[in-house]
């Protein structure tokens, strides 16, 4: 349990945080400055992500402490909302942002949701900086659209060729039958069969699994002669999947996934995931100035070491403090100047390493890295063995 929580935010589906400490302005009168920003963050409060959502609000509250509790030199204003389980919950959340007058919005974890509060916000003109999975969003600048996480696809794509060309044999693909699942593990396929992959699926396509049916399938895959299984399931889906997986016919094959084995997930999987490999666009021991400080303010408020979810959190708090930072303080901040000075951010200091925003997607153009789960003293960690690609062009 970690010594330093804001938990307490998500004690109701709609919670505002009022950040109280005074800005260092520098001018006369406060009648000719803007002070004070709105900042609008969906996440899972409950459900199957709700642990994700736990990460990535102590990743923003720990960049806030770290930095007297401003954004540009602003005071910030939150409101958080809870982003729930349905598009419909979504979509009431996301109305709530705007009834509050947030000038941008942050977070939007799921596919599905992203799909239901994206158009939302481009209607209104609110900036959205997403911190979690991105579906395909169509050619063309996605205006007011930006990503630091990452696209529902790019772990397939990142991984294929490696199990091309790495594994000597074929690879059995298998995937949850919901929107995430779909698009990772469609994009690897089409990577894996421009790499000459070989597919150990007699049917030619993945196996796409409900709840029920992970008996069958992986069956399926013990007996398809597969020198590799690639699964894409995130969330408590991949918890279930993995102790199905290490129970089944199926375990002495070497199992790959993209977050598959994501804290905290790994901490709920056990020794059952020591092993199994991964696909990540960050580790806590990257070595730059930038994750050492991360890794170290987050030691001093909580216990563990951060995941990609709560590095994408700390990110898209970074890009509005350096944007914002970009707007004068006798300027009011408006969401039109706020995506503006978001588009000029340029080259982002992150604890992943260093990157930028895509100027044809607004997604990270960064690095993807292969992980195996190893253990480090009494704990299991993700280690990372290769570095895969860099994608978000």
């Amino acid at each position: 349990m970690r010594t330093f929580s804001v938990r307490a935010v998500a004690a109701t589906a709609s919670a505002a945080i009022a950040l109280t400490l005074t800005a260092c302005t520098g001018a006369d009168t406060p009648s000719e400055i803007h002070d004070t920003v709105r900042i609008g963050w969906q996440l899972p409060m409950s459900g199957p992500l709700e642990s994700v959502g736990a990460d990535m609000r102590e990743a923003f509250t720990l960049y806030l402490k770290e930095h007297n509790g401003q954004l540009g030199n602003r005071t910030v204003e939150l409101t958080v909302t809870d982003e729930g389980t349905s598009g419909k919950k979504a979509k009431e959340s996301i109305a709530r942002l705007i009834d509050k007058d947030v000038v941008a919005v942050a977070g939007v974890v799921s596919a599905a949701a992203f799909d239901t509060v994206a158009p939302a916000l481009q209607e209104v003109g609110l900036p959205l900086i997403g911190t979690g999975e991105r579906p395909h969003v169509g050619p063309g600048v996605p205006t007011g659209l930006w990503q630091v996480s990452w696209g529902s696809d790019e772990p397939g794509r990142a991984i294929a060729p490696y199990l091309a060309s790495e594994t000597g044999g074929s690879t059995f693909v298998i995937a949850s039958n919901d929107l995430s699942g779909k698009a990772q593990a469609d994009s690897f396929l089409t990577e894996f069969a421009e790499a000459d992959g070989s597919l150990a699926n007699s049917s030619g396509d993945a196996a796409y699994v409900g709840s029920n049916d992970l008996g069958q399938q992986l069956a399926n895959a013990a007996a398809s002669g597969a020198s590799a299984v690639y699964a894409a399931f995130s969330a408590e889906r991949a918890v279930d999947f993995v102790a199905q997986y290490m129970q089944s016919p199926a375990a002495d094959i070497p199992l790959y996934g993209g977050f598959l084995t994501e804290e905290p997930l790994l901490d709920e999987q056990g020794t059952k995931a020591r092993g199994l490999f991964s696909v990540s666009n960050y580790y806590s021991t990257i070595d730059n100035e930038a994750n050492r400080d991360f890794v170290a303010a987050w030691a001093r408020h909580y216990r563990g070491q951060p995941n990609a979810y709560a590095l994408a959190a700390w990110d898209a708090t970074l890009v509005l403090d350096r944007a914002i930072a970009q707007i004068p303080l006798d300027v009011e901040v408006t969401p039109e100047l706020l995506n503006d000075a978001i588009s000029r951010v340029g080259e982002v200091d992150s604890p992943r390493g260093p990157w930028r925003f895509s100027e044809t997607s607004h997604s990270p153009v960064q690095r993807w890295y292969l992980r195996q789960v190893t253990k480090d003293g009494p704990a299991l960690v993700n280690t990372v063995i290769a570095d895969l690609a860099t994608l978000g062009g």
